[in-house]
């Protein structure tokens, strides 16, 4: 044998062992398989408890109203209303005996008509130039006088009869026919109703995110909680000592008087429900968005079986979330837990949706 034929068996298997080692080392430089990282997402466009806003308890009152009273004293003989009756403006509300005050109209216009006769008289004379100006001007102011008493004692007989001063509803009747009225003594209030207040107590920590002209979202328990929308009417400046709350006042039309004082209400403010497109937009779990080293809001989203990194854009806190304005559409997947050991791009299982 040749020394040629001799060495190429030789150079083969060396060449062999040189590829068996070349793909050995190509082997083990390929990725290892990536984990797939179990998470639980979101819908943004799902209702969630965080995406509720913030809701205080209230009491509904009267819209406006009025007190009814006597401005003389005396008896009461006539008192033909109930508590609930509904009134209109003017309507008679009770009477009290006015004997005492005719007769004391009738004794000043007794007065009256004697001083206007004398005038005349005076008059007469002082034209023909027989008495001094004096006298005639004596006469005169005597006259005046007793008209402006018997004009008195015509306001008292007038106020022995009670009428509504507004139209509305009798919150509460406080007197009996057949007692002693008073003058300022209360006899009836008289409550409106088609427009009526909810007073809510606010906590400090809120109370200056609220203004005059903001929308609330009132429910009623004992009319099935049903929405209905109103707007803030008044923020007190001042908090109470005790509770360091401060009352809101919020207008509510009623226009079917369904809704009567003293029934409680849960009142929210602002948008009634926290969506995208909405004016406050969604309301996310605080845990839900993170901040990264260069200070921007971000979640990751499902695509798939992927996690994409996604940036937001963020508003107030609301509840126990935070407000994303932008960045979002109802159909995308949020990932609220699981999000610990995501990267962009990353695998995932998704392990329940809401």
């Amino acid at each position: 044998m040749s020394p040629t034929s001799y060495f190429r068996p030789v150079t083969a298997l060396i060449f062999l062992s040189l590829l068996a080692s070349c793909g050995g080392k190509e082997a083990s430089k390929a990725p290892p398989v990536r984990e797939t990282i179990p998470v639980r997402v979101l819908r943004a466009g799902a209702e969630t408890t965080a995406s509720q806003p913030v809701q205080y308890s209230g009491t509904v009152a009267e819209g406006s109203g009025t007190t009814a009273s006597f401005q003389v004293g005396g008896t009461i003989t006539e008192l033909p209303i109930e508590a609930g009756q509904r009134v209109r403006k003017g309507q008679l509300l009770a009477a009290i005996d006015a004997t005492t005050y005719r007769e004391q109209y009738n004794a000043q216009l007794a007065q009256q008509r004697l001083a206007e006769d004398t005038y005349r008289r005076v008059k007469q004379v002082f034209d023909q130039g027989s008495i001094a100006e004096t006298k005639l001007v004596q006469a005169r102011q005597q006259a005046e006088q007793a008209r402006a008493s018997a004009l008195a004692s015509y306001q008292n007989v007038a106020h022995t009869r009670l009428y509504a001063p507004i139209a509305g509803y009798i919150g509460s009747k406080q007197v009996d026919a057949g007692a002693v009225a008073s003058p300022g003594t209360p006899v009836a209030t008289i409550v409106q109703l088609r427009e009526v207040k909810v007073n809510v107590a606010v906590p400090e920590a809120d109370i200056n995110r609220l203004k005059p002209g903001d929308p609330a979202t009132v429910r009623v328990p004992s009319l099935g909680n049903t929405p209905l929308t109103g707007r803030i009417d008044v923020v007190s400046p001042v908090a109470d000592a005790q509770s360091h709350t401060f009352q809101v006042s919020v207008l509510l039309p009623n226009p079917g008087v369904q809704l009567k004082p003293s029934m409680t209400a849960q009142v929210s403010f602002g948008p009634a429900a926290y969506r995208t497109g909405s004016a406050a937009g969604l309301v996310l779990p605080l845990r839900a968005v993170q901040i990264d080293e260069r200070g921007r809001h971000f979640v990751y989203l499902v695509q798939g079986s992927t996690a994409r990194w996604h940036e937001v854009q963020t508003g107030d806190l609301v509840g126990d979330g935070l407000a994303v304005t932008s960045g979002l559409t109802t159909q995308d997947q949020v990932v609220v837990d699981g999000y610990h050991k995501l990267y962009d791009q990353a695998p995932v299982k998704v392990l329940a949706s809401n």
